[in-house]
Order: structure tokens, then C-alpha cells, then sequence
């Protein structure tokens, strides 16, 4: 009898919890689809990681030229890149991409950003920074903010 009494509030709970989930709004559109690109392996693992669980879809690549290449086979919403980078910078790659009417919005989450190349040039400007280091959140703030989506609970 016990177990029947504190079953039974939990089943209506579960129950309650599924009338409401039928309520809600399905998801129809897909997932963001972001280009991660950063040489440290460590930050390309954890944004990557935190970006998934944030429920992006990601491509993680370890520089410029990478990223590059990675931009030719596929479309991405938004691109989240180191500056400093062998191969290729992020501004070098940012040239690259306005230079064939790519148009991809970028995050430069960099410990140095060229300023001045980008005052000689402001079509170059990311459409937002993030200096090292930087948290989690904010990285998870800056990009739904860039990408117009609400920031979770």
C-alpha cells in the first residue's frame, strides 16, 4: 500500500510532464550549424563539447587553411575562430572568404585581435569579439546573441 501511495503521485507526474511536452511546439527547424576553429586542441574540444550540449551542430578544425577547405564542402550559420593560427589567420581567412561574396557571420575569440587591419578595412570586422580567456557562458551568450536565439535557463 505504501508503494502504491507514493507510485501513484509520480505516475501523475510523469503524466502531467507528457501532457505538457505535447503542448509545447515542436522543433521544425534544424540545428545552427557552427565551424569551430581553433589550433589549442583543448579549447576546440570544450567549445566544440559545449556547443553540442548547447544543441548546435559543430565541425571543429584546427586552423585557417583547415577551415578553409572545410568552407568549400560545406554551409555554416556562423563561424567562431582563433586570429593566431599557423597556416592561415582568422582575418586572413575572413579576406578569403569576402573575396568570393561568402558571407558567413564570424566570432573572433582570439587573445590578440589586428585592429589595425581591421580599421583599414572594416568590411574585415568580425561581427563579434571574444578575448582570451573568456568563460563558457559567454561564449555560449555571444553566440546566441550573433545568431538571434534565446540564451537557456
Amino acid at each position: 500500500m505504501v508503494l502504491m501511495d507514493i507510485g501513484m503521485p509520480l505516475l501523475n507526474g510523469l503524466e502531467a510532464t507528457r501532457q505538457v511536452l505535447k503542448a509545447l511546439p515542436c522543433q521544425t527547424s534544424r540545428p545552427h550549424r557552427i565551424l569551430m576553429v581553433d589550433d589549442e586542441p583543448l579549447i576546440r574540444e570544450i567549445n566544440t563539447d559545449l556547443l553540442i550540449a548547447a544543441g548546435y551542430q559543430v565541425d571543429a578544425v584546427a586552423d585557417g587553411a583547415a577551415a578553409w577547405d572545410t568552407l568549400q564542402l560545406n554551409k555554416y550559420d556562423l563561424i567562431i575562430t582563433d586570429n593566431t593560427m599557423p597556416r592561415m589567420t582568422g582575418i586572413e581567412m575572413i579576406e578569403k572568404m569576402q573575396a568570393v561574396g561568402m558571407f558567413v557571420p564570424v566570432i573572433v575569440a582570439s587573445g590578440t585581435f589586428p585592429k589595425e587591419e581591421a580599421t583599414q578595412s572594416p568590411r574585415l570586422q568580425p561581427v563579434a569579439t571574444l578575448p582570451k580567456p573568456y568563460t563558457p557562458m559567454k561564449l555560449l551568450e555571444t553566440v546566441k546573441k550573433v545568431l538571434g536565439t534565446a540564451v537557456p535557463e
